[in-house]
């Protein structure tokens, strides 16, 4: 399993939206390089179930599961802290 800390891009017409964030940057655990894919991208090619996700704040060292989710959109990424939907993933600094 390999162990991915993930970033977003926020969309600029619904920011608080975590369903509507246009995409991901990964990074591995190993590295602090990131890759960014557009969400649709994400989904195609670079998620994979077999792998960990989660979303890291650097300000505060707090960090999150993520799921995937599916929506009338298509499929995105939620975080889960304490088996609750958060949306962290918002609050953190766009990539």
């Amino acid at each position: 399993m390999t162990y991915f800390v993930v970033r977003t891009r926020k969309s600029a017409r619904n920011p608080r939206s975590t369903a509507e964030i246009e995409g991901y940057e990964l990074s591995s655990q190993e590295t602090s390089i990131g890759v960014y894919y557009t969400k649709a991208q994400f989904f195609q090619s670079a998620y994979h179930p077999s792998n960990a996700y989660f979303s890291y704040n650097s300000r505060t060292g707090d960090k999150a599961a993520l799921s995937v989710r599916n929506s009338l959109g298509g499929r995105y990424l939620q975080s889960v802290a304490d088996n609750r939907d958060t949306n962290n993933l918002l609050e953190l600094p766009d990539c």
